[in-house]
């Protein structure tokens, strides 16, 4: 999958951000922990800029 194809798919909006979204990068899973990223989507300029990219332990 890739972002360029559909970059909602998966993800939630962050409530107070207008255009920040978050979620799980699929297939990250290790043991108890998954890569995790949030990005802000530009719909104006069709842009899309990481924020973070991050290993979080589960449940996220």
């Amino acid at each position: 999958m890739s972002r360029y194809e559909n970059p909602y798919r998966g993800m939630r909006r962050e409530p107070g951000f207008p255009d920040l979204w978050f979620g799980r990068i699929p297939g990250t899973v290790v043991d108890d922990t998954v890569v995790c990223c949030s990005y802000f989507i530009d719909e104006r300029r069709r842009i899309i800029v990481c924020d973070i990219i991050a290993t979080l332990s589960l449940p996220v």
